[in-house]
């Protein structure tokens, strides 16, 4: 996963237009550190790819103090996308595939199509993914399953912004108790044009402390 944080790092900084961020949180609900690069690459008028790769250290009701800063798990997703309909300036529909690893789970792939909305205000898509192929095979094979989701960055003023995702898996194999959802929503102050501070709410009802509260701060390249 170092190697995917590269490869992100590499397309940001290296195509048409891209942008790369570095963020380190401070997670006060699960006392859990995480260690977070993105980054977004135009690659062409129809070409665009973005990716994220989080570094997790253990939550404190699971480690004792001999493990408290070592990173223990990861998670990571690289999404390729192809504009298929070009609406208009801010709008289009896009084939997009993403790519999925974790250090708790399968490989996936997961291929299905986006609507993008944006302006000067910023943007929001609506993301449609109706089937998913696990790329290596687990000891238990979860059923194919696909997901519904979102995400949007909004401008709030000239130093305030919000952004966040949302994620939800259907036909889950446990889907009679209830919809595993992920989602964060945060919320970042500009104090340079290069350096953010952020309060992010984060909610992850695969896991048992599904409610977290992380602070932190992002350097954009």
């Amino acid at each position: 996963m170092m190697m995917a944080a590269i490869v992100v790092c590499l397309l940001a900084t290296s195509a048409k237009a891209g942008q790369l961020r570095l963020a380190g949180y401070y997670d006060v609900s699960r006392e859990q550190r995480t260690i977070t690069v993105d980054g977004f690459s135009q690659l062409s008028t129809k070409w665009s790819t973005w990716g994220f790769v989080d570094f997790y250290t253990t939550q404190g009701n699971q480690k004792d103090a001999a493990d408290n800063a070592d990173v223990q798990t990861f998670c990571g997703k690289g999404t390729l996308s192809f504009v298929l309909w070009q609406i208009d300036q801010h709008n289009s529909v896009k084939l997009t595939g993403e790519l999925i690893d974790s250090s708790w789970a399968s490989s996936e792939f997961r291929p299905g199509l986006q609507w993008v909305v944006g302006g000067d205000w910023g943007f929001a898509n609506f993301k449609v993914l109706p089937v998913t192929f696990e790329l290596v095979a687990p000891e238990d094979p979860l059923p194919q399953v696909g997901a519904i989701g979102g995400a949007w960055y909004v401008n709030a003023s000239d130093k305030m912004f919000w952004e966040g995702f949302w994620e939800m898996t259907y036909t889950y194999e446990d889907q009679t108790r209830y919809y595993p959802v992920i989602g964060e929503t945060q919320l970042g102050y500009r104090l340079t044009e290069k350096l953010n501070i952020l309060v992010e709410y984060r909610y992850n009802n695969f896991v048992e402390d599904d409610h977290g509260l992380g602070l932190g701060a992002e350097i954009v390249f």
